[in-house]
């Protein structure tokens, strides 16, 4: 079948799907959990098609995406497994090669990224596995060789395209100077210049060389006051104590250096260095817009990723020094970024300056646990943010990056703001559920789940503060006061020791906060459902949206009620989209899938009971997704049976009446016992069975459920007798001779 014959949003996620994919499953990595399974002649076969595609693909959307797959392929392949990967794209690039225009374009746009991952690409190698368990420095020493290599690979292949580039370069960029830029042409050259500006700074990135350095300056104790002014101990010689007199001086020097670049003062640095940190390294990039665009999805999935601890990029690090110069410098500091972003406020409206203010409020919420005690963000919120979220919706992904700050803003800081306005913001980041723009909907997403998070930990002192009153027979005041004075002392006490850091809760407060919550429960179902059917497509997102339902059940609690309908006549389609997303190829992605709809079902049916384990759209996805989630044969199953037999129990403690689909799962509950992983939970749910009604379960369970009690009775008296315990074998012993016990061993001899 030829490409193009099928239809363009088939190609399109297919595109998507393979580019995503390539991350988690192309080749383990240090921060990767899971293992190819891609045969080295099938990634051979994408490799090769891929570029074929990107050349050929008449879609602008789908070429991008292709453009991203090739760029995913080269940080693990380029150079080992895929040498003339710069050639070929520089050759696809001249003016006299036989692809089309449109070809030549996306092959430059293809060349931009590539070159723009290789300035970061961490060479990885696969280390063989000796039966010492270490590896000794000879053993390294080949290891090293060929990291070497691979990067003199990656030079002289930069090198042998740097002529080419730069004569596409000058070629075009006289016709990007005589005609428009939305030509194709102009295109072309800006893409050619783009890519010439990778090649130029193909080397290692100094600035984020330069940001490592000065963080570690500013952390270094040696260039703090307390050491500085600390004595040189007289006990040491006379030759030491002159060369640490004279460490102190260089130090006092650097520290001076430290303290100018920290400085708002007349001369200081601090200004100057925070407009750079803004615009260098944390403002979005058009490759990031780009992303944005065609794959908003991905770009919001981009976000966990770069914020890992190991990120090496310019906007990881550039926040990391933001946080050492907050650190020491804090008011100088807090009040140059302050500043910039009053600065901006007084410029014209532009998508450059929207650009630098994201940038800027991003800066400040990062930062807010130091700046805190400088900015109020109440007073920050009454007065702009909430004028951002309040003005008209717009199409300008600027204005839109700006707004999905706002919302950022609001989950990250809102725990601040007063009772007034802490309900309109819930209100607010509600509405943008539904935004048409997707990254804001996600962004929306995100920030509500720790405003629910509020309300469920105030619960959660609510009623510990009831448990007190109860236990001790405390009034409401003194159980309220016993909690604060806890929460003050350094060895709290023991009834409440897990409460220790939360504050008195305000009732009339919280009950305020959950009214505004139902009132708006209906138009967050609805946004989010509509979200999962018509417009997420990856597992990720879909995940994050699961896990705001729990959250969502679990703090509505008896008042989800009113919405159960929403709920239930949701789930088939939330299971459908689930199951479609089974033969994907990233198994531990659909794994949590099923995982958060595992929570959804659990929560809901612990809230609600049998009047929402009775429904029939429940039940069209609980039984399904319970076979699947407790079928010990699946690779999945490892981190989903133990989930799979909670929502059972929940089930079983809801219904007067077992459901007789029960039955079709008790082959996978022998199964489960067999692997002998988590017969305690499956124990649990044979009792609850056994409660249930079930009249004879050795006619249900064979011997099965027999020999796994009489294992476990025998390894539970085999742990006491090695640990010595004398009193402990007697009890296991009176267990043995118990009628229970008996009945187990009787059995399994007559077997």
């Amino acid at each position: 079948m030829a490409v193009q014959t099928i239809e363009e949003g088939s190609r399109l996620q297919a595109a998507v799907l393979a580019k995503n994919a390539v991350g988690s499953s192309w080749r383990k990595t240090l921060g990767s959990r899971e293992w190819s399974r891609v045969p080295d002649q099938e990634k051979q076969r994408v490799r090769d098609s891929a570029l074929q595609l990107l050349l050929s693909e008449q879609s602008s959307r789908i070429a991008v995406q292709l453009a991203l797959l090739v760029t995913n392929i080269s940080r693990f392949d380029f150079p080992a497994h895929w040498p003339s990967l710069l050639t070929d794209l520089a050759s696809a690039c001249m003016p006299d090669s036989p692809v089309p225009l449109p070809g030549r374009e996306r092959a430059m746009l293809a060349l931009k990224h590539v070159l723009r991952a290789l300035r970061s690409k961490r060479i990885v190698v696969e280390t063989p596995r000796p039966n010492s368990g270490h590896m000794s420095p000879q053993g390294l020493r080949p290891l090293a060789d060929r990291i070497t290599q691979e990067r003199q690979q990656i030079n002289s292949s930069a090198e042998s395209i740097f002529m080419p580039l730069r004569q596409i370069w000058e070629g075009l960029f006289s016709t990007f100077l005589a005609g428009p830029p939305a030509t194709q042409e102009g295109l072309a050259a800006l893409y050619a210049s783009q890519a010439f500006e990778r090649m130029i700074h193909i080397r290692p990135k100094r600035r984020v060389l330069l940001t490592r350095f000065l963080a570690r300056a500013l952390l270094s104790p040696f260039y703090r006051e307390e050491w500085l002014q600390s004595p040189v101990p007289d006990s040491l010689p006379l030759l030491q104590r002159e060369r640490a007199q004279q460490g102190r001086i260089q130090s006092n020097a650097a520290s001076a250096a430290l303290g100018n670049m920290l400085s708002t003062k007349p001369g200081g640095q601090a200004p100057k260095l925070m407009e750079a940190i803004i615009t260098k390294y944390v403002a979005l990039s058009p490759e990031e817009l780009e992303e944005w665009r065609v794959d908003p999805e991905g770009y919001v999935r981009g976000i966990d990723v770069e914020l890992s601890p190991d990120a090496d990029s310019p906007r990881p690090c550039g926040l990391a020094l933001l946080l050492c110069m907050l650190e020491r410098g804090d008011k100088d500091v807090s009040m140059a970024l302050l500043g910039l972003a009053q600065q901006l406020q007084t410029q014209p409206a532009s998508a450059q300056r929207d650009l630098a203010q994201e940038a800027c409020y991003r800066a400040i919420g990062e930062g807010f646990m130091h700046s805190a005690e400088h900015v109020s963000f109440a007073d920050w919120y009454s007065q702009e943010l909430r004028f951002l979220l309040q003005a008209p919706p717009s199409r300008d992904i600027s204005s839109n990056a700006l707004r999905a700050r706002a919302l950022w803003l609001i989950g990250a800081c809102g725990s601040d703001l007063p009772q007034n306005l802490w309900e309109e913001a819930l209100l607010l980041v509600a509405q943008h559920m539904q935004a048409s723009d997707l990254v804001v909907a996600l962004t929306a997403i995100a920030a509500l789940m720790p405003l629910l998070t509020i309300i469920l930990e105030e619960e959660q002192v609510i009623r510990h503060e009831k448990e007190l009153q109860k236990r001790h027979q405390m009034t409401p005041e003194a159980a309220a006061a016993h909690m604060q004075a806890a929460s003050l002392s350094d060895q709290p006490a023991e009834s409440n020791a897990e409460l220790s850091d939360s504050r008195p809760v305000d009732n009339a407060a919280h009950e305020q906060r959950l009214n505004i919550l139902q009132k708006s429960a209906g138009t967050i179902l609805s946004s989010v459902f509509s979200l999962m059917q018509d417009r997420l497509q990856e597992v990720e997102s879909l995940v994050r949206v699961l896990q705001l339902v729990t959250i969502l059940v679990e703090v509505l609690g008896d008042g989800v009620d009113p919405y159960l309908a929403t709920l239930t006549d949701s789930l088939p389609k939330v299971w459908s989209k689930t199951h479609s997303n089974e033969g994907s190829g990233q198994s531990g992605a659909v794994a949590r899938l099923h995982s958060a709809l595992i929570a959804v079902l659990t929560h809901l049916v612990s809230r609600m009971g049998a009047q929402a384990a009775s429904q029939s759209e429940v039940q069209g996805v609980l039984f399904p997704l319970l076979t699947h989630a407790t079928d010990a044969s699946l690779p999945e199953s490892e981190v989903l049976i133990e989930e799979a037999l909670r929502l059972w129990r929940a089930v079983l403690g809801a219904t007067d009446q077992i459901p007789f689909e029960f039955a079709n799962l008790m082959p996978n509950l022998w199964k489960i016992l067999e692997r002998g992983k988590d017969n305690a939970a499956a124990y649990a749910v044979i009792e609850a069975l056994l409660l249930g009604g079930i009249a004879d379960m050795s006619a249900v369970c064979g011997d099965v459920v027999f020999l796994c009690m009489r294992d476990s009775v025998k390894t539970i008296a085999q742990s006491f007798d090695d640990s010595g315990h004398g009193e402990a074998n007697s009890s296991v012993g009176s267990l043995f001779s118990s009628p229970m016990a008996a009945g187990i061993i009787g059995r399994q001899q007559t077997l």
